[in-house]
């Protein structure tokens, strides 16, 4: 069974006023818009509260859908996106360089050279990417759809578990 679809009242298009023609084919590139959106408010501090899914609709615009401190609780859920070609998740948090090995000796968030960082990870039929803010950078890192790992599976597996009809 589905959960129906809250209507939190927040969406957002680009700074353009005239409806988009979204590329479904460059998640990284949607992801790096949505991003951008975010970061261009001077009150944005790179720590969210909850982490959030946002719906994509075919005009380019974002419908926030549901909110979770836990990131991988929130994609447990399940909705019915039929009428959107795809979702994106928005989260915070700390990030730490890697050791020699590739790995992170220690939590992120208790590493001496730690960073603030925002993550916003798109899904459509197409294609995945995801879009990296560093608080202490200006760029925004892109990933065109090489990530791995949890978040990245769990990303996938909710939009396949919710894409009905497309």
């Amino acid at each position: 069974m589905s959960t129906p679809m809250p209507d939190y009242g927040l969406t957002f298009n680009s700074s353009s006023t005239t409806a988009l023609q979204v590329d479904t084919k460059s998640a990284d590139k949607i992801a790096e818009r949505f991003l951008k959106q975010q970061i261009s408010d001077p009150n944005y501090k790179h720590e969210l509260n909850a982490a959030q899914i946002w719906a994509l609709k075919k005009d380019g615009s974002f419908h926030l859908v549901a909110v979770h401190p836990d990131v991988y609780e929130l994609l447990n859920d399940q909705y019915n996106f039929s009428t959107y070609v795809g979702v994106l998740v928005h989260t915070t948090g700390w990030a730490a360089p890697l050791d020699e090995n590739g790995e992170v000796s220690t939590a992120p968030s208790k590493h001496e050279m730690r960073r603030r960082v925002a993550l916003a990870s798109c899904v459509t039929n197409d294609s995945v990417g995801s879009a990296l803010s560093f608080a202490d950078e200006k760029d925004i890192v892109l990933d065109p759809g090489s990530a791995t790992g949890s978040l990245a599976d769990a990303l996938l597996s909710f939009w396949e578990n919710n894409s009905i009809g497309l």
